[in-house]
């Protein structure tokens, strides 16, 4: 996983997702030189905004 640039997480609501992102965020800061995000595409209206 370290070498990967981006991955998506998918599952049922309520599992932890958000959490398990963000604690992974957070352990590879330093790995990535602080260049690490979390984006959320769950409040988007329309999926193929993502796409732009």
């Amino acid at each position: 996983m370290v070498d990967t640039p981006l991955f998506t997480i998918a599952g049922p609501a309520g599992v932890g997702k958000t959490s398990l992102l963000i604690e992974i965020g957070h352990r590879l800061t330093a790995q990535f030189g602080g260049r690490v995000a979390f984006v959320d595409f769950a409040m988007l209206e329309n999926p193929h905004w993502s796409r732009r």
